[in-house]
């Protein structure tokens, strides 16, 4: 009975880590239109884009 638990255990983590192993990582990021307007974003974007393989949306 023991082995049974181990097994499903075993196979319980390898399931869930083959399932995130393919999730995209993405960053949210909210402003407030006069960040936009004032060219802010446009000078923040290009760095942390390059600093973390997330997806800036």
């Amino acid at each position: 009975m023991k082995q049974w638990r181990i097994l499903l255990l075993t196979l319980t983590s390898l399931a869930l880590f083959c399932a995130s192993a393919g999730a995209e990582e993405r960053l949210k990021m909210s402003t407030t239109t006069s960040t936009q307007d004032s060219g802010l974003l446009k000078v923040l974007l290009p760095p942390s884009r390059r600093k973390t393989t997330a997806r800036l949306t």
